[in-house]
């Protein structure tokens, strides 16, 4: 029997972006900034566009430490063979 090749890890990344509740939080970024100038209001709520950014922000660095785990499990579990 022959190992399993590794898994990409950009395509471990690309994954965790859109999986899970990840998801919902791209929705909830998406509205947020698109509340931030709704109907072409002259001016702005500032809290929206800062909601906005965080989420994304949270998106990322939550895909990334997700990333970051399962490549180490992969590699505990690669050990074992």
């Amino acid at each position: 029997l022959t190992p399993p090749e590794p898994p990409n890890y950009f395509w471990l990344l690309f994954k965790q972006l859109f999986a899970g509740f990840n998801g919902i939080l791209w929705c909830g970024g998406i509205l947020a900034l698109l509340a931030y100038k709704a109907f072409g209001a002259v001016h702005p709520d500032p809290s929206n566009l800062a909601l906005g950014i965080l989420i994304f922000i949270v998106i990322i660095l939550n895909s990334m430490l997700n990333s970051y785990q399962e490549i180490k499990s992969i590699k505990i579990v690669a050990a074992f063979s």
